[in-house]
């Protein structure tokens, strides 16, 4: 619930969503969008997100425009121009920061809402009080409850990602390439996390990629730009090589190219990361692994936020008990019974 009644806005009301931070925190903007969306079939749904996580608003249902808060063209007095000139009628930062607060208030956008939880909260219209790091609500459902204030429904609703019958075609492509096997499922498994959370052990990943791998799936293992160290210790402990097990380049795959492979796939397995949530919004199902506490990382704040039905989450048993002590044993019960081998 919000403090005061649904804010009244034109019927086919201009919105922009501000979230420039990381790539799995677009996506768990996208429910607020789409619930905006239904509220607003006509509106005009702009974002203003980091130029390495716009590809993957490309053909979203809810999303007609991105504008890059990282755009080098765009001085601390340009941002504001061109938000301006795009006629706002209200702003959401689903994440509060100085630049993009007093952008929007500097463009005259006469709605801008955000949480009540930095000095940048001055620059807003309408403040909700959201005590994100006590993790009492998803963060998804956090961004549900700011675009309420808006009028739209606060209900939980399943992360969405669009990818494109070409961009199938091209991820066939490069499975071919990789020589993975059509006939056999596929599991995409990314180990990395960049330290964004604790993380479940390298050398378990691996374990569990040779079981699967042993069990009838193929296995294609990936990481992003800067992980290079993940790839070259799968190819160190994979040798020989594994024909049933495809390490990718570090960093090798476009944004679009991961999110074509995911959508083809059976299964991801991720820590707590961008792909994860990727591979949610493309309706994919994942194995995920979280730590207990800090619970800001904790998979009450930050799991995936799509059908129960098609998620696994591991966690440690205990508060002290380290990632590692969730044993491979388990992640193979939890990837087959997902993958269905």
């Amino acid at each position: 619930m919000t403090p005061w009644p649904a804010i009244p806005l034109p019927k086919r009301p201009r919105l922009l969503l501000v979230r420039p931070d990381n790539l799995g925190d677009v996506i768990l903007t996208t429910p607020a969008a789409l619930a905006l969306k239904e509220k607003y079939p006509d509106a005009f749904i702009a974002y203003l997100c980091r130029g390495y996580a716009a590809p993957l608003l490309k053909c979203h249902p809810a999303v007609d425009e991105v504008v890059l808060s990282d755009d080098p063209a765009l001085s601390v007095f340009g941002l504001p121009e061109l938000l301006c000139s795009l006629r706002f009628d209200a702003a959401i930062h689903f994440y509060l920061d100085n630049r993009t607060a007093f952008a929007a208030w500097r463009a005259g956008i006469p709605v801008r809402v955000g949480p009540r939880s930095k000095a940048a909260a001055l620059f807003l219209s309408h403040r909700l009080v959201q005590n994100r790091s006590l993790a009492e609500k998803h963060e998804a459902q956090y961004n549900l409850d700011l675009a309420a204030i808006l009028g739209a429904s606060p209900a939980p609703r399943s992360p969405e990602v669009a990818v494109a019958e070409e961009e199938k075609s091209r991820a066939g492509e490069i499975l071919s390439g990789e020589n993975v096997r059509p006939d056999r499922p596929l599991a995409v498994i990314h180990p990395g996390s960049k330290g964004s959370a604790k993380s479940w052990p390298l050398d378990h990943f691996m374990e569990l990629a040779k079981r699967l791998a042993g069990a009838g799936a193929e296995v294609l293992i990936t990481a992003g730009k800067g992980e290079e160290a993940v790839i070259d210790k799968a190819e160190a402990l994979f040798h020989p090589p594994d024909p049933s097990i495809h390490p990718i380049p570090a960093g090798s795959l476009t944004l679009r190219e991961l999110a074509g492979i995911l959508s083809v796939s059976r299964l991801a397995v991720s820590n707590s990361t961008g792909p994860l949530h990727l591979a949610v919004a493309l309706k994919v199902p994942t194995l995920s692994f979280y730590p207990l506490i800090p619970k800001t990382t904790s998979a009450r704040r930050w799991g995936p936020f799509g059908d129960p039905a098609r998620q696994a989450v591991l966690s440690p048993r205990e508060d002290s008990a380290p990632m590692s002590s969730i044993t491979v044993d388990e992640a193979e019960r939890a990837a087959k019974a997902l993958l269905k081998i």
